[in-house]
């Protein structure tokens, strides 16, 4: 009872319904269909100031089964692991007490040692990698542990222009290091692109999935002749890349190995390229989600097209797409999870290494076990020491041996990127020594 007084107490100081909230949808999905006849309106959007981050534990949000007529919920997370946490309190929240305040002007500026705004370029979004961290440690609070007396906050003030602000907050006479970061724009994958030529790329926000189609696609027309579609990607940090046909007639099939009219062409890391032709269902992965594409259509011969999804996900079942940081001075061992073990087939990896600025990374031991194969057609371990994760020959170093080497590459920036493609149980993987010099 206490929460429902607190929570109308909410609307006469002017709060509004949570799952109310202009941007809503970013993050909640409101099944209208299970919803009792007569109390819709309580769920509609309105047009209000999103001042503060949407919090799912707000006093302000409703539960999952509010006004359900049938037993099913009536509020849903975008993301299913986020459903444990809608209206999981009873009580005000940090955020509802921060709005409350900034409502009413009360926010005690000495507490707020700094606020950064930051708008990310178009079809970008801004991204923050912790050179250091070092906050005052949570304490015990009425809902368990928190920042109580330190703490960074990131509100998205904009889902369209990814306009965000960063709080850093203190309370006492304390004193800490701090932190710092380094501030990136990587592609936002929600971006609608149209590609080069008649070619359609959307971003699915269901499947989270990108969707490449010929022109005009629809699985029965014809597309035409004398189309060449081009689409450079340059992926997500972290991700991998899987690639697979939801419909796929394209061409001729490949005569001894080759195309020999119309073809789809993937470009990937260090160069490697793969074509696909025919009435096959095709499929592909790399280990790095950077990669361009092209569609070629001869003046003479048509099909039906391709409807090609695209994910762009971490090997999370392995922990092997990695963002590891390195203080000045210090040494990192890096094994692959299939170091020395005949196990884990199909293994996709990247590993990011960063080391402060100004300093680079410097290779003490690279001791690879790897199905030796021409040209590294199978499995490999490459290296990039300029940050471009599509690997390019001029700039990067490509494995598929057994020899162990010691001090021969120093990064030419800040930055190493390691990709691992396994295929072959016979390969065990790899060891990588370095240090932040």
């Amino acid at each position: 009872m206490v929460g429902i007084a607190i929570h109308e107490i909410g609307h006469a100081i002017g709060f509004y319904h949570e799952q109310s909230r202009s941007d809503r949808d970013h993050f909640i999905h409101v099944n209208k269909e299970n919803i009792v006849d007569g109390v819709e309106s309580n769920f509609d959007k309105h047009s209000t100031v999103t001042t503060v981050q949407f919090d799912y534990s707000s006093i302000m949000h409703y539960s999952v089964m509010a006004g359900s007529k049938n037993g099913l919920p009536t509020i849903s997370a975008i993301d299913p692991l986020d459903n444990y946490l809608i209206q999981r309190i009873g009580g005000l929240t940090f955020r509802d007490k921060l709005l409350a305040n900034i409502m009413y002007d009360c926010i005690v500026h000495g507490n707020l040692q700094c606020a950064i705004k930051i708008i990310a370029p178009d079809c970008t979004k801004p991204r923050l990698t912790f050179t250091s961290f070092d906050l005052l440690a949570e304490r015990t609070c009425d809902i368990g542990s928190c920042c109580r007396f330190e703490n960074l906050q990131f509100m998205v003030f904009d889902f369209d222009t990814q306009e965000v602000v960063i709080f850093h907050f203190r309370h006492g006479f304390f004193s800490t290091p701090g932190w710092s970061a380094d501030l990136t724009f990587p592609t936002d994958p929600r971006c609608i692109v149209q590609a080069e030529g008649d070619c359609t790329l959307e971003f699915d926000d269901i499947l989270s999935t990108y969707n490449w189609k010929s022109p005009d696609f629809d699985g029965t027309a014809d597309y035409p002749t004398a189309i060449e579609c081009i689409e450079d990607m340059t992926g997500m940090p972290n991700t991998m890349l899987y690639l697979s046909s939801d419909s796929f007639n394209v061409g001729t099939p490949p005569v001894n190995g080759e195309c020999t009219d119309d073809y789809i062409e993937i470009n990937h890391l260090f160069g490697k390229t793969e074509k696909f032709c025919g009435s096959d269902p095709i499929s592909f992965t790399s280990p790095s989600s950077a990669f361009s594409m092209k569609f070629y259509s001869n003046d003479v011969d048509t099909a039906t097209g391709f409807d090609i999804s695209m994910e762009m996900t971490p090997n999370s079942a392995f922990n092997c797409h990695q963002d590891i940081v390195l203080n000045s001075g210090q040494r990192y061992v890096l094994n692959s999870p299939d170091f020395k073990l005949n196990e884990y087939e199909n293994l996709n990896c990247e590993y990011n290494f960063k080391a402060p600025e100004g300093k680079k990374i410097k290779i003490l031991t690279l001791l690879p076990k790897l199905l030796s194969s021409t040209d590294c057609t199978s499995d490999f371990l490459v290296l990039n020491g300029d940050g471009n994760r599509m690997y390019p020959t001029d700039s990067s170093y490509m494995y598929c041996d057994y020899t162990e080497r010691s001090h021969f590459l120093t990064t030419n920036t800040n930055t190493l990127l390691v990709a691992y493609q396994k295929t072959d149980l016979n390969s065990k993987g790899f060891k990588l020594v370095v240090k932040a010099t």
